[in-house]
C-alpha cells in the first residue's frame, strides 16, 4: 500500500487515503477517472465535427485537427481513417468543394497524407489566383494627355468615319455595333478612311 501510495501525486492521493485495501484504491481510482475520460472523450470528439477552417491556414487548421485526434488516442479512444477523414474535410469551406468531391469519388482509399498534401496544394493554388485577380495596374495619369500646355475639350459630337474595304463583308457586319475593329484588322486593309464633318 505504501509503494502504491508513494506512486500517486497529490490530487489522485487525497481519493485514497482512507482506502484499506490494495483493490480498494485501484475501484475507487477506476470510479473516479472513468467518468472523467468518458466526459472528455466526448468533448474532444465534439471539437473535432465543430472544427472549421475559418481564419486559419491549411497548415494550422490540419495540426488543430490532429492535436485532437492525438489527445483522443491518449485516453484510449484512437479516430478511425474513415471519422478522421470525414472531419477534415467537412470543415472546409465552400471553395474547397471540388477537392472534397474528388476525394469521395476516388475508387482507392488515399492515405491521410496524400489528402493533406493535396489540400495544402490547393490553398497554395487559391492564394495565388487571388493574388492576380486584386493585381491592378497602375497608370500615370500624366501619359493620358497628349498636350499639357491646355486642357483636353470634349468635343459635342462624335466625327463620324466611313471606311471602304477592299474585299466585300456581309452588310450584317457593318450594322453599328457589330463589327470589332480588331477583326476587321486582321481580316482586310482599309482601302481609305473619310472623314465627314
Amino acid at each position: 500500500m505504501s509503494l502504491l501510495f508513494s506512486a500517486l501525486t497529490p490530487e489522485p492521493l487525497s481519493q485514497v487515503v482512507y482506502c484499506k485495501t490494495s483493490r480498494e484504491v485501484w475501484e475507487t481510482l477506476k470510479n473516479c477517472y472513468e467518468s472523467t475520460s468518458t466526459t472528455r472523450i466526448i468533448n474532444l470528439r465534439t471539437q473535432m465535427q465543430q472544427l472549421r477552417k475559418e481564419g486559419r491556414s491549411m497548415q494550422q487548421y490540419l495540426s488543430s485537427l490532429k492535436s485532437l485526434a492525438n489527445q483522443l488516442g491518449a485516453v484510449g479512444e484512437p479516430v478511425k481513417y474513415s471519422d478522421y477523414l470525414w472531419y477534415m474535410l467537412e470543415g472546409l469551406p465552400a471553395e474547397y468543394d471540388a477537392v472534397v468531391t474528388a476525394v469521395y469519388s476516388r475508387v482507392d482509399q488515399p492515405s491521410i497524407d496524400e489528402v493533406q498534401n493535396l489540400l495544402v496544394n490547393f490553398e497554395m493554388r487559391l492564394e495565388r489566383r487571388q493574388g492576380l485577380d486584386s493585381y491592378v495596374p497602375q497608370v500615370q495619369l500624366s501619359s493620358l494627355h497628349t498636350r499639357t500646355d491646355r486642357p483636353l475639350k470634349p468635343t459635342s459630337q462624335p466625327t463620324p468615319v466611313s471606311i471602304a474595304f477592299t474585299s466585300p463583308i456581309s452588310p450584317a457586319l457593318t450594322q453599328p455595333g457589330l463589327l470589332d475593329a480588331r477583326f476587321v484588322k486582321n481580316l482586310v486593309t482599309p482601302q481609305s478612311i473619310v472623314t465627314t464633318d
